[in-house]
């Protein structure tokens, strides 16, 4: 096998530094960081990959976990494309390799076999620990990495990747296939210990609610004043002084103020709190939203104060019981 990773462009998915890609379609491996789809929605699953079918490859979910909340956001996947996306252009062409963020046209890989024997081998289980090709559906070219640069990363000494079809020189024939070149040749490697391949880590899923425990976590580590700030600053974007903010502003509102979400986060969070659908978010309702619950602490002092309030116990304050509590004789607005 020739390469060990998905190099500088994409090395977040990069494969152990055995020079294999890990764990492709049978079953996920703690240590795994890529693994393999069906093209569209549905996952493989227990189904075996086939040689001849369209998958994707996606990072594990441990590269893309928040450790702060272990709040997974969905997967990167194994994509490449043709230089200035001109049809043709790709032949004979090295061609970049990268991580995209959404599965698609350019996310589609096809495992073939090493020996270039692709009608005795089609529709056939993809061995693992055997040889393969995997070659992009769009550009026809195989995935490769370069034995004569590598880098060093987290991950190890890893192999800078690309996609281009190295060929031999010689006569093909039906009887006589093109082997695959060492550049383009790969092999799927599994767990050898089913107890291994379970994979036990507690991740959650990224969603609006777990976002939202995000922006809390970090407005409480700014300390008490932390949700206060955050009001003053949404109230200095507030041009239309409506309680309004839109969506732009807001995201950068939270941005000025430190809290780090990607682009997807962000439109998932809006989205939540966007209830009426017209673009527009009441910074009031988002604060109160992100506020969360008062911890028991605060609550016992507000519920003594409350009952000092209730002076006849009813469970309401009237303004009759504000009366007989409060005075305004010292506030100048009142005089």
């Amino acid at each position: 096998a020739a390469g060990s990773g998905l190099g500088a462009t994409a090395a977040a998915a990069a494969a152990a530094s055995t020079g294999r890609l890990p764990d492709a379609g049978m079953g996920a491996t703690a240590g795994s960081t890529a693994r393999a789809f069906g093209a569209g929605a549905a996952a493989v699953g227990g189904e075996p990959v086939r040689f001849g079918d369209r998958v994707c490859l996606a990072t594990n979910p441990s590269l893309r976990a928040d450790p702060a909340t272990g709040v997974v956001a969905p997967p990167y996947f194994l994509a490449s494309d043709r230089p200035n996306n001109v049809i043709g252009s790709g032949a004979g062409v090295t061609q970049d390799v990268f991580l995209a963020p959404r599965a698609g046209t350019l996310t589609e890989w096809r495992f073939t076999p090493a020996d270039g024997n692709d009608a005795a081998w089609d529709g056939s289980p993809v061995p693992a620990g055997a040889e393969v090709c995997l070659v992009h559906c769009q550009t026809n070219q195989a995935l490769a990495a370069s034995e004569t640069a590598p880098i060093a990363t987290a991950f190890g000494r890893e192999l800078p990747l690309y996609a281009r079809t190295h060929k031999s020189s010689g006569i093909v024939t039906r009887d006589r296939p093109r082997p695959a070149q060492a550049p383009n040749r790969w092999a799927i490697l599994l767990s050898e210990d089913a107890a291994a391949a379970e994979d036990r880590r507690d991740f959650r899923p990224l969603t609006a609610d777990a976002i939202v425990d995000k922006v809390r976590l970090a407005l409480r580590e700014r300390g008490t004043y932390g949700i206060r700030a955050l009001g003053k600053a949404f109230r200095i974007l507030d041009d239309r002084r409506d309680g309004r903010l839109d969506r732009e502003d807001l995201k950068w509102g939270l941005f000025d103020f430190g809290l780090r979400l990607s682009d997807e986060e962000f439109e998932m969070l809006l989205d939540a709190v966007d209830t009426s659908g017209d673009g527009l978010v009441s910074y009031d309702e988002f604060l109160l939203a992100v506020r969360g619950p008062m911890n028991e602490r605060r609550r016992a002092v507000v519920e003594e104060a409350f009952r000092k309030l209730d002076r006849d116990g009813s469970g309401e304050v009237t303004a009759e019981d504000l009366a007989g509590v409060f005075s305004a004789k010292f506030d100048e607005g009142v005089r």
